[in-house]
């Protein structure tokens, strides 16, 4: 595990003194109340001194205040080094950041964080796409952050790409309205500070426009610029194939079955026209229902999607959209009920 949080001005005395990040709850205890403090711990790959403990601490202006056996007790170099005095991340999670921003140009309601899943480094770099939306609070978006580089670590280790898991939450109360290139030009130098250990990429509202000028900003950017392929295309091919060995496996077959895609955006869009023309009977839902009317497809933003009436459940679409009740209530019980899930979203599920 990592210390648990790390409020401003915290540490004094030598709280953590030779811990070694083997108590971490202790540690937080000791390490006082200011600024914000999780209870919970992350659970992490062991390691002697986790990278991105180190790094991430090191990098915060909180860290820089911890006297020397506290900074012993995590592994911690001295005084900080000319490279470490960038950006004043604040820590706000074992393993996520929060990014400053202007207020004046970014707006009071927008916050940005950076987070990792594992410990990361310039030779294994953490990898996920930065996504822009709209939380309830910060707390929900800190959380979001957390449990996607956690399915990104996932992801990649799946694929055996080389990279540990990242990702990059903005939250703004109207995501529509942010400054995209105030946006990026903060997440460069982020990301420059973090001296190649994570690279971003698109995601929700974040597209190859934002991508190119962060790309001319910094290197640590992976989003299929100047390629012949489309990333959102070809993820979609991902999750057809997947759906389609899906429906095999658990409904004899594909054709003729009831597809319902929720979210019809970049992803979306694409694997609603796949099954269509692979023979299955597609519904769409999206919550602007005009872009979920796709050719040979049924728009049933309507209703609530939990409503209506499928056989296997495409989520293309923001996180945590089952939830117990629903899952309960509208998803199974009977022979009419959901049969499988399988999608792009990451964290399909609210708990």
């Amino acid at each position: 595990g990592v210390l648990a949080g790390w409020g401003r001005g915290a540490a004094a005395g030598g709280a953590t003194r030779g811990l070694g990040l083997q108590d971490a709850t202790a540690a937080a205890t000791a390490a006082g109340a200011g600024g914000r403090i999780a209870a919970t711990m992350e659970p992490m790959p062991s390691a002697p001194t986790p990278l991105v403990a180190r790094r991430w601490l090191k990098m915060t202006g909180d860290a820089r205040t911890a006297d020397s056996g506290a900074a012993a007790g995590l592994g911690l170099s001295g005084a900080p080094t000319a490279e470490d005095a960038g950006l004043a991340f604040r820590l706000v999670s074992p393993s996520v950041l929060e990014i400053p921003l202007c207020k004046e140009q970014a707006g009071d309601d927008v916050s940005l964080y950076v987070g990792v899943h594992a410990p990361v480094s310039a030779a294994r770099p953490g990898n996920g796409g930065l996504r822009l939306w709209s939380y309830g609070s910060e707390e929900e978006a800190i959380d979001e952050c957390r449990e996607l580089s956690s399915s990104m670590s996932l992801k990649h280790a799946i694929y055996n790409t080389g990279f540990s898991g990242a990702k990059l939450v903005a939250n703004a109360s109207n995501p529509g309205d942010v400054d995209k290139r105030y946006l990026m030009e903060r997440v460069a130098e982020a990301l420059h500070s973090l001296q190649g250990s994570v690279y971003t990429g698109c995601d929700m509202n974040t597209d190859f426009t934002d991508m190119k000028y962060l790309s001319e900003l910094c290197p640590y950017v992976l989003a299929s610029l100047d390629s012949t392929i489309d990333a959102n295309r070809s993820t979609a091919h991902g999750v057809v194939g997947a759906v389609v060995e899906a429906s095999n496996q658990l409904l004899g077959g594909h054709k003729g079955v009831k597809f319902l895609v929720v979210g019809t955006g970049k992803v979306g869009t694409f694997v609603s026209q796949l099954l269509r023309s692979l023979g299955g009977d597609v519904s769409c839902f999206d919550v602007d229902p005009t872009r979920a009317d796709v050719p040979g497809c049924t728009n049933v933003s309507h209703s609530p999607w939990y409503e209506v009436d499928h056989q296997v459940l495409v989520p293309c679409c923001s996180s945590g959209i089952i939830t117990e009740q629903i899952a309960k209530t509208h998803l199974g019980g009977s022979a009419r009920g959901t049969r499988c899930i399988v999608g792009a979203t990451n964290i399909p599920f609210a708990s």
